[in-house]
């Protein structure tokens, strides 16, 4: 693909491979991706300079066909704020993958469009929450963007934090989480290093905080836990070195560990 072309590449109908870094640092405005492709390899679009990325869906009457993202797919793409994934990716590794690391201007994650026939059967399919990637009925929060700023409310749909849901989130400042959350998962919150605030806005039910949480979150200075915690895992405020008080509002018959 010429280096320096600009405006809009509209991959043709029929491509179902996008190869390693065939777009790499490629000055495209807006890239246009067919229902046909299935695999798109290791950092295909990684610094590319688009704005915009549309995955078009099958035509009615046609089943999707699961789409295949491995590593660092869409890492380093500095003018992406907004990235709309087709649902039929079903489930992967955000994390672990680095798919949209080092992307500081990425400020929100929607999933679209249909899963395959295969992934809606096992529930094995991402949906989206403004921005961030929850499960496929949207109770658990699975991922989000790394470079979100200041204080995020959890959406009142959510039930569970997953695990390493807002792991890294380095500008994370703050997180109002209410009584609709049963459980925070392990590692949920860990190496966010800007957290100084967590509130819990309880009024009832339960809640469960999974081993190592809020791990290395080294500028949280105090805690108030709800009356409302079941259960408190290992190492869940672990490598705080600021933390000094850890208080439960109210009397609690949580089990520690």
């Amino acid at each position: 693909v010429p280096y320096n072309n600009t405006g809009t590449l509209v991959i043709p109908d029929g491509v179902q491979h996008i190869p390693s870094r065939v777009l790499y640092g490629m000055r495209y405005e807006k890239i246009v991706v067919p229902a046909s492709v299935t695999r798109i390899s290791d950092r295909a679009f990684a610094r590319a300079l688009s704005k915009e990325i549309v995955f078009e869906e099958a035509p009615a009457g046609v089943e999707e066909k699961t789409l295949e993202l491995t590593e660092g797919v869409f890492m380093d793409m500095s003018n992406l704020t907004e990235l709309t994934l087709p649902a039929r990716i079903g489930l992967l590794d955000f994390e672990g993958t680095n798919l949209v690391s080092s992307n500081r201007n990425l400020l929100k994650i929607n999933i679209v469009g249909r899963p395959t026939p295969e992934q809606k059967a096992n529930k094995e399919y991402y949906t989206s929450n403004n921005g961030v990637v929850c499960n496929y009925d949207g109770t658990e929060l699975v991922f989000v963007p790394k470079y979100i700023k200041g204080t995020y409310t959890i959406p009142a749909a959510i039930q569970v934090i997953g695990e390493k849901a807002f792991t890294g989130c380095w500008e994370l400042e703050g997180v109002v989480i209410k009584d609709n959350v049963k459980k925070i998962k392990s590692e949920a919150f860990s190496r966010c290093l800007a957290l100084t605030s967590v509130e819990f806005d309880y009024n009832g039910g339960s809640l469960e905080i999974e081993s190592k949480a809020f791990y290395e979150c080294t500028n949280l200075y105090s805690i108030e836990l709800p009356k409302q915690l079941q259960y408190l895992g290992s190492y869940a405020f672990g490598y705080t070195p600021k933390l000094t008080t850890v208080t439960i509002n109210g009397s609690s018959n949580a089990i520690l560990e």
